[in-house]
C-alpha cells in the first residue's frame, strides 16, 4: 500500500509538471505557480524513480519562472536554489531544465543588477 502511495505521488507530480509547464508557456503565472507548488509539495512522497523522471525539477523551474514573471526575483532565486538542492543530475528532462534554468539565472541576475543602479 505504501509503494502505491509513492507511485501515485510520482504520477501526480508528472501530471502537475505537465500542466504547470503548459501554464508557463501561456504565461498564466498564478495558475503555473499554484500547480508547480502543488508538485513541489509532493517531494517527501516521491520515489527515487520518480526523481529520475524530472517532474519535480520541472515544477521547481516553473515556480521560479512564475515568481520572476510576477516581479519577485528573490523568490525566483529561492526556487532555483531548491531546484539545485534536488540533485539527481541524470533525470529525463535534464537538458531542458538546465537550459531554461541557466537562462532564468541570467535574467534574475540582471534584474538584481538593475535594482542596485
Amino acid at each position: 500500500k505504501e509503494t502505491e502511495l509513492h507511485e501515485d505521488a510520482d504520477s501526480r507530480c508528472m501530471g502537475l509538471c505537465i500542466q504547470a509547464e503548459a501554464m508557463r508557456q501561456t504565461e498564466q503565472w498564478e495558475e503555473a505557480l499554484r500547480l508547480s507548488s502543488e508538485g513541489c509539495a509532493l517531494r517527501p512522497e516521491i520515489t527515487s524513480q520518480g526523481l529520475k523522471s524530472g517532474a519535480l525539477h520541472f515544477c521547481h523551474l516553473v515556480a521560479a519562472f512564475a515568481h520572476y514573471a510576477q516581479g519577485r526575483p528573490g523568490a525566483a532565486q529561492e526556487a532555483l536554489a531548491k531546484l539545485n538542492s534536488i540533485g539527481t543530475s541524470d533525470h529525463f528532462f535534464q537538458k531542458q531544465v538546465e537550459f531554461k534554468a541557466t537562462h532564468l539565472r541570467r535574467l534574475v541576475g540582471a534584474e538584481f543588477q538593475e535594482s542596485y543602479r
